[in-house]
């Protein structure tokens, strides 16, 4: 289930930088005086395949984690602590793919204060569930 793996990817993410980390949900209200802070939300969970024999099958899920930092300095330190220990950690489950990337945006306007020094961060994990009867 996927919720099972956002709350340990949350839960990971928010050990691994001090950070408070929310899911996205429709309604959430984000501060810009509760910087620095993170959010998750699951983007898709289509990429699914099975063996010839049906007796295992295999999915993907994409993440984005959502840093909300205080300066450029702070973005940059707080992606790459993830990033890398995403990459070296293991979990029950599930593992995370080799493809994590950062991007890096800058607010649409020069009011909106919450969005400076925001990066997105894309997260793919595969399940493999073994069918034996």
């Amino acid at each position: 289930m996927s919720l099972n793996e956002q709350t340990i990817l949350r839960d990971f993410v928010a050990d691994v930088t001090g950070l408070v980390v929310r899911p996205i949900f429709d309604g959430i209200e984000l501060k810009v005086d509760e910087k620095p802070f993170a959010t998750i939300k699951l983007l898709n969970d289509a990429d699914f395949s099975s063996t010839k024999l049906k007796d295992s099958t295999e999915s993907s899920e994409l993440y984005e984690i959502v840093v909300y930092p205080t300066s450029n300095k702070e973005q940059r330190t707080i992606c790459e602590n993830i990033k890398n220990k995403l990459s070296c950690a293991t979990f029950d489950g599930f593992t995370v793919a080799d493809n994590i990337g950062i991007q890096p945006v800058g607010p649409e306007s020069p009011a909106d204060l919450l969005n400076y020094h925001r990066a997105y961060i894309s997260v793919t994990i595969t399940k493999r569930t073994n069918r034996r009867n």
